[in-house]
């Protein structure tokens, strides 16, 4: 399975993870926490990140970097999805500038990764908090958070770049389609 999130702070994918499984159950089976793929030069700066990431099951990944280095990352992540394993992945590769899910900064690695794993599964994560506008390196102390998942199997008959960039883009769509639906639950 592929947990794709929406991406506004720098611990998303901690709030996504304590979203799908109470901490505490995490760390007694660490089978049940799941995988991500954080930007290289964020986390491995210091001793003190590099074994947060370690113990966080994290494969850092330097987006726009060495490709062999890339593909040999993504390579792992195709043989942990297809050992059962979960990998979360934030289909834009960053965080939304705008605040807002922008569905054409959505990669096509999201795409590649599914076509890779036959029977994919994506659990669509649109994750805010209750005060949030835009992107911040951290939520504000109290916020809230609302959360809202769906499960898809993406598919499609494309073949290459094609093939990945249209997975992908179904991904953005539920996501894009989440996101309107917590505004105008909002506005109602």
């Amino acid at each position: 399975m592929l947990v794709c999130p929406n991406h506004l702070t720098w611990i998303d994918s901690l709030l996504v993870q304590w979203a799908l499984l109470p901490p505490w159950l995490g760390w007694r089976s660490g089978r049940l926490l799941v995988w991500n793929l954080p930007e290289k030069n964020n986390f491995t700066r210091s001793l003190f990140l590099r074994v947060v990431c370690y113990l966080g099951k994290c494969l850092p990944i330097a987006r726009g970097g060495d490709r062999r280095e890339q593909k040999m990352v993504l390579s792992k992540v195709i043989l942990l999805m297809k050992r059962g394993e979960i990998v979360l992945v934030f289909p834009e590769g960053k965080r939304g500038r705008r605040g807002h899910i922008d569905i054409e900064e959505i990669t096509y690695g999201v795409g590649a990764l599914i076509r890779e794993v036959p029977g994919c599964r994506v659990l669509c994560v649109y994750l805010r908090g209750d005060r949030q506008e835009q992107m911040s390196v951290l939520p504000r102390r109290g916020e809230r958070f609302l959360v809202d998942m769906e499960l898809i199997e993406p598919g499609t008959r494309l073949r290459g770049l094609r093939g990945h960039r249209d997975l992908s883009r179904q991904v953005a769509q539920t996501l894009c389609e989440m996101e309107r639906r917590h505004f105008g639950e909002l506005s109602s």
